[in-house]
C-alpha cells in the first residue's frame, strides 16, 4: 500500500513539473498522464491482492495455534479438577466435602467428554478407563462413597474428643447437618441413623459404665438414647389406683415444674479429684448443677449406699424414685427406698422418704409394705418413722408396737432423760422388757387389744405426699393420731424402766419389780395433755414460772394483745429471749416461726424462740433453722417440769 501512495505522489510531482509546459505540449502531456494513471492503477491493484492473501493465511495459521493451546489447558484443568477431586473422595473426613467433590468429579467428566481420548491423552495424562466408565462406577457407588464418608466423618470428629458430653453433643451437631445434604440417597440416611444410634449407645453405656442395673433402671432421662421422661405440658395425670382405700387429689398446679432428677447426656460433666466441689443446694435440679457437681453425682450414682455421700446427692436420686412411685415401677422404687433409709441418717431424709411411701402405701392398701417398712425401720438404727406416722400404722394395720419403736421415739411419750438408754442400751431393753411381759405378756404391745380406738373416727387431714416440687400437686387423706392414753401408759413403762436400772446399776441385777414398785405406783405421771384446760395465756403464765425455775431471770409476760409475736421476754445470762407459746392440739406451722422471728426484733433480744406443748412441722423446722428462731417442743417443755421439780 505504501508503494501505491509513493506512486501517486510521484505523479502528482510529476504533473506540477510539466504543467508550466502544458500550453506546448497538451495533448501530449494529457495522453502520457492517462497512460501512466494506468498503469500505475494496475501495479497497484496487483500488489495489493498479493499483500492481502498474504496477511489472511498468517491470520489463519496464528488461530489454530492458539485454540490448541487454550484447549490444551481446559483438558489439563478438568483433568486436574478430576484428579483431585477422585482423592477427596475416597480420602476426605468431611461428608460436606465428599459431597461437593462428587459433584464436580461429574461435572469435569462431563466438561472433558468432547474431548477424544487422543486429544486427553496428548496433554500428558493417561486413563486407565474410559471417561463414560469411570462416570459408571462413580454413580454406581454412590451410596457406598457417601457411607465411608459418613464413617469416616463421625469417627474422625468424635475420636477426637475426651469427656462424653462434648462427645454427645458434637454427635448430635454432625448427625443434623449430614441429614440435610442433598445427595444423600434413603440408603445414606438409613445408614447415617444407624451410625448415629450406634455411637450415640456407645457414648452413653461408656458415661452410665459403674452403675448398677438397679439403679439405672429408676433413673430419668430427659434426651439420649434412654429417654424416658418428657415434662407435662399442663399437669401431670391422676394417679392409678384400682385398689386404693382412699382417694389421692390431685390440684392443678400454679407453676409447671420439670423433673428436678431428670439427666441430660448433653449437659458437661467434669470430674475433678483434685479440689474441693461444692455441695448441692437444698432442693437440687440436675440440669441446674455445675459440671463439677454432675460429676459428683455421677460418681454418687455409681454406689448410691455410701453413707459418706453427700444426703444432696441421695435427695436428688430419690425426687426420681418418687415419680416412680406413681407409676408401674412402684415396687421397686419402694424397694430402692428402703435401701436408702438405712443409709442416711438425715432427718429429712427420714421424714420424706417415710411421708411418700407410708402415704402411697397406705392408699393402694398394701399391707405388705408398710410391713417391710416397719421392719426395716426396725433393723436399722438410721432408719426412722415419724411416731405420729407409726402409732397410725401400728393401729390401722394391727401391728404390735415393739419395745425398738418405744425406745426409738420416747421423747414423744415425754421420756427425755435417756442416760441409761445411750450408756446401758442393753440393760435399757432388757428391763423394759420384764415390764412389758409383766403388764401384756409380750415384748410388744397390741395397741388395737390393750389401747382399742376407732381410726375411722379420727380427723383427715390433707397431706403433700412427695418432696418432689414437680410432684407438689399431690395430697392424699390421712387420720391425726391422737391417744393420751398410751402415752401415758408408755411414759410410766419408760420412769419405771428407768429407776429398775438405776437401782440394778446400784444394787446389781438381784433387784425385783416388786422392791421398786412403791415408788411407781406413787408417781403422778405428766401427760402432753396436761394443759388441756388452759386458756392461752394461763400457758403463758405457767411457761413463764417454768423458765424462771431453770434459771431465766428477769421475766416479763407481755400483754395479752399487740404483742407484737413475743410473749415472754427472758434472760438467761447475757442473753435476751423473745419467747412466743403455742398452746396446740396439732402441730405448730411456720407462722409462730414468722412471728417470733418479727417480734424479738422489735423487742431487741438476742434470740427469737417458740415453746409448745406439742411439735414442729417439717416445714415449721426448716424455716426456724433459716432464720435462726430456736424451737423448744412438748419434749423441753418436759424437762422444764422435770427439772423444776
Amino acid at each position: 500500500m505504501k508503494k501505491f501512495l509513493g506512486t501517486i505522489i510521484t505523479v502528482l510531482i510529476v504533473f506540477s513539473i510539466v504543467s508550466c509546459i502544458w500550453e506546448k505540449y497538451r495533448t501530449s502531456i494529457i495522453i502520457a498522464i492517462v497512460f501512466l494513471l494506468i498503469i500505475a492503477i494496475g501495479y497497484a491493484i496487483y500488489h495489493s491482492s498479493t499483500h492481502t492473501g498474504e496477511l489472511f493465511s498468517n491470520s489463519k495459521s496464528s488461530n489454530a495455534v492458539i485454540k490448541q493451546e487454550e484447549k490444551n489447558e481446559t483438558i489439563k484443568t478438568h483433568m486436574t479438577t478430576l484428579l483431585e477431586s477422585a482423592e477427596l473422595i475416597n480420602t476426605s473426613n468431611i461428608l460436606g466435602t465428599v459431597v461437593n467433590r462428587y459433584r464436580m468429579c461429574l461435572n469435569a467428566i462431563d466438561s472433558l467428554s468432547i474431548y477424544s481420548n487422543e486429544e486427553i491423552e496428548s496433554t500428558g495424562y493417561k486413563l486407565k478407563q474410559s471417561l463414560a466408565d469411570t462416570r459408571h462406577f462413580i454413580q454406581q457407588n454412590k451410596v457406598s462413597i457417601f457411607n465411608q464418608a459418613i464413617e469416616r466423618n463421625l469417627t474422625s470428629e468424635i475420636d477426637s474428643l475426651k469427656t462424653s458430653d462434648k462427645k454427645l453433643q458434637k454427635l448430635e451437631i454432625l448427625y443434623h447437618n449430614m441429614k440435610t445434604e442433598q445427595l444423600l440417597e434413603p440408603e445414606n440416611l438409613s445408614f447415617l441413623k444407624k451410625s448415629y444410634d450406634k455411637l450415640l449407645k456407645e457414648i452413653t453405656d461408656s458415661q452410665l459404665k459403674g452403675i448398677s442395673q438397679e439403679v439405672f433402671d429408676l433413673l430419668w432421662f430427659g434426651d439420649g438414647i434412654y429417654k424416658n421422661y418428657t415434662p407435662p405440658v399442663k399437669k401431670d395425670p391422676k394417679v392409678d389406683t384400682p385398689q386404693a382405700s382412699a382417694v389421692i387429689v390431685v390440684t392443678f398446679p400454679s407453676r409447671t415444674y420439670e423433673e428436678p432428677s431428670a439427666i441430660y447426656m448433653e449437659l458437661p460433666i467434669s470430674r475433678v479429684t483434685d479440689k474441693i466441689v461444692e455441695n448441692p443446694p437444698y432442693y437440687p435440679a440436675y440440669n441446674e448443677l455445675s459440671p463439677e457437681q454432675r460429676g459428683k453425682y455421677w460418681e454418687f450414682l455409681s454406689n448410691p449406699f455410701l453413707p459418706q455421700n453427700d444426703v444432696g446427692y441421695a435427695f436428688l436420686y430419690y425426687y426420681g424414685l418418687e415419680r416412680h412411685m406413681i407409676s408401674p415401677n412402684f415396687d421397686k422404687a419402694f424397694d430402692m427406698i428402703i435401701k436408702l433409709r438405712s443409709c442416711y441418717n438425715n432427718k429429712s431424709f427420714q421424714f420424706y422418704t417415710a411421708n411418700a411411701i407410708i402415704l402411697t402405701s397406705i392408699t393402694r392398701n398394701r399391707t405388705d409394705l408398710i410391713k417391710k417398712l416397719l421392719e426395716s425401720s426396725n433393723k436399722n438404727d438410721c432408719s426412722s418413722i415419724p411416731i405420729e406416722y407409726l402409732l397410725l400404722l401400728k393401729y390401722k394395720f394391727n401391728i404390735p408396737l415393739t419395745i425398738s419403736e418405744i425406745i426409738k421415739n420416747h421423747r414423744h411419750f415425754g421420756y427425755s432423760n435417756d442416760r441409761y438408754i445411750k450408756i446401758e442400751p442393753k440393760l435399757f431393753y432388757n428391763t423394759l422388757s420384764e415390764f412389758m411381759i409383766r403388764d401384756y405378756q409380750s415384748d410388744s404391745i397390741n395397741l388395737n387389744q390393750y389401747f382399742p380406738m376407732d381410726i375411722e373416727s379420727l380427723p383427715l387431714e390433707q397431706r403433700r405426699m412427695f418432696a418432689n416440687i414437680s410432684l407438689e400437686n399431690y395430697k392424699a387423706p390421712i387420720q391425726v393420731f391422737d391417744n393420751p392414753v398410751l402415752h401415758e401408759k408408755i411414759q410410766n413403762l419408760l420412769n419405771d424402766t428407768h429407776d429398775l436400772v438405776k437401782s440394778r446399776l446400784r444394787y446389781g441385777n438381784q433387784i425385783t419389780l416388786e422392791e421398786i414398785r412403791h415408788t411407781t405406783e406413787n408417781r403422778k405421771p405428766i401427760r402432753k395433755k396436761s394443759f388441756k384446760n388452759m386458756s392461752g395465756h394461763d400457758f403463758e403464765k405457767y411457761c413463764a414460772e417454768l423458765l424462771s425455775l431453770n434459771g431465766f431471770s428477769s421475766i416479763n409476760v407481755t400483754r395479752d394483745s399487740g404483742d407484737q409475736g413475743i410473749d415472754i421476754i427472758a434472760h438467761k445470762g447475757n442473753i435476751k429471749y423473745g419467747i412466743q407459746c403455742k398452746l396446740y392440739s396439732n402441730r405448730v406451722g411456720n407462722s409462730a416461726v414468722q412471728e417470733a422471728y418479727s417480734g424479738k426484733d422489735f423487742y431487741k433480744c438476742q434470740i427469737g424462740a417458740v415453746l409448745t406443748n406439742n411439735y414442729f412441722t417439717e416445714s415449721a423446722r426448716e424455716l426456724a433453722t433459716a432464720l435462726g428462731v430456736v424451737l423448744w417442743d412438748g419434749d423441753y417443755l418436759q424437762e422444764l417440769q422435770q427439772k423444776a421439780r
